[in-house]
């Protein structure tokens, strides 16, 4: 998966460690159920979560940081 989203110069997919068993259910869902939007909204739910995560990191750093006009 991964290699075929460098391959495409896209955003790596991130699984969390904490999120593992919903990664592999998600996994088996979408193909007991044929239906890949499962698969799908499990990634699209990590990216939402990496992005928020780099937002705050980005915030936090800017704390304490004034700019005068």
């Amino acid at each position: 998966m991964n290699y075929i989203q460098a391959y495409h110069q896209q955003l790596l997919s991130i699984v969390y460690v904490e999120d593992k068993p919903a990664y592999i259910k998600a996994l088996n869902d979408s193909r007991e159920d044929n239906n890949p939007n499962i698969f799908s909204d499990f990634l699209c739910s990590q990216h939402i979560k990496y992005l928020s995560g780099e937002i705050e990191k980005y915030r936090k750093g800017l704390e304490g940081i004034s700019i005068k006009l």
